[in-house]
């Protein structure tokens, strides 16, 4: 992500509620109807002890791109919220993707580092992944 940010205990407590959620359930429902969801596919995992045939495995199409470990759920939604705002995004907007670049990495697919995020709208819920950078 562009900055830290502090884990304060408030922050802390949001991520523990995060993590109750189930796999393809809502995290937060906003006012405008959207519904951002848990999406455990794409969420960060410790790649440090596996080979590199391994991670190329665990963050394949099969089993999902990774977000950094910079990307908790807490993050996950302000920056998707922070996003369908911009866009202004509805349940009107019927089903819509937007692509968005970023300098740093952002997670990894395919055994690569990529700097691009992917978010989908079915019209109701609404989800991101790291996405090859094959957009550029």
């Amino acid at each position: 992500m562009a900055e830290e940010i502090e884990p304060t205990p408030i922050r802390k407590t949001l991520e523990l509620q995060c993590r109750k959620v189930q796999d393809r359930e809502p995290l937060k429902t906003l006012a405008n109807g959207l519904m951002i969801v848990r999406c455990k596919k794409h969420e960060p995992i410790d790649l440090a002890n596996l080979s590199r045939k391994q991670v190329v495995l665990r963050t394949s199409k099969v089993f999902g791109s990774k977000f950094a470990s910079d990307w908790n759920l807490v993050n996950y939604v302000e920056w998707i919220e922070s996003r369908l705002e911009e866009l202004g995004w509805t349940t009107a907007t019927g089903p819509a993707t937007d692509i968005q670049h970023f300098v740093s990495p952002i997670g990894i697919a395919r055994g690569n580092a990529v700097h691009t995020i992917m978010l989908r709208s079915d019209g109701r819920f609404v989800h991101a992944y790291p996405d090859e950078d094959a957009y550029e």
